[in-house]
């Protein structure tokens, strides 16, 4: 519904008041994407807190495993909504991990909750090694299956690229410098400001200022190579 809104919204605009329809919108946008936002927590909370009631039987599985599987294939098919979503969530520490993007966070946050269920789960074994290889193997099997059918079913090539961006986002040059600049103030031990508070907000303003200044700096270089193709065309047409 998220992504059919935002589609829908330029038709929407032409044929009704601008401002009217962006207020009502935005305002709806704000309740799909904080519903989206408490449907996410929650499913991390089920599987963080996830007890099975019983033990499985010899070569069975959790139920909770293939329903995680196939709820992070529908997460990777709707990527482009997923990524609005998560922007208005990045401050939660249940979407941050360094050097992956949200959507990755979100993916390997939920397989690694998956994953401690399963090891707490296969203590159940504690007396039969044996059973307890075979259910964490069977389990993980699963894992891969459905990660390896994901990115081998129609549309084989949106699904695999989808898995791809996740795990390798391929950054711009901007996000590559602002990461960098980062990563310096989270290294730097030097700072002369004794308030921790200041130090964060000095960080922070300092940064701002700085990718400003790099985004400007390839701005113009854009403009510049606009500039020199036009110059070199008219020099074609000259000759």
């Amino acid at each position: 519904m998220h992504r059919a809104l935002s589609d829908a919204t330029p038709i929407l605009a032409r044929a009704f008041d601008v401002d009217f329809v962006k207020k009502e919108v935005d305002g709806v946008v704000v309740g799909l994407t904080d519903s989206a936002l408490a449907i996410l927590h929650e499913l991390k909370v089920l599987v963080q807190t996830y007890s099975p009631k019983k033990v499985p039987t010899e070569g069975s599985i959790l139920t909770i495993t293939g329903y995680v599987m196939k709820y992070i294939r529908l997460l990777v098919n709707h990527a482009g909504s997923l990524d609005t979503i998560l922007c208005h969530g990045q401050a939660s520490d249940l979407l941050i991990l360094e050097g992956v993007n949200l959507r990755g966070c979100l993916v390997a946050g939920l397989i690694a909750d998956l994953e401690s269920v399963l090891e707490e789960t296969s203590s159940s074994y504690a007396s039969d090694e044996e059973l307890r290889c075979l259910f964490l193997s069977s389990s993980w099997k699963q894992v891969v299956a459905t990660l390896e059918t994901a990115t081998t079913t129609s549309p084989p090539k949106r699904l695999r690229n989808n898995f791809l961006k996740i795990f390798y986002p391929t950054p711009s040059p901007l996000r590559s410098f602002e990461s960098a600049v980062n990563r310096t103030c989270k290294a730097q031990m030097h700072w002369k400001v004794p308030s921790p508070v200041l130090r964060i907000e000095l960080r922070t303003v300092i940064i701002e200022y700085v990718v400003q200044a790099y985004r400007t700096y390839w701005e113009g270089l854009k403009e510049s190579d606009r500039c020199d193709g036009k110059w070199i065309s008219a020099l074609r047409a000259k000759d």
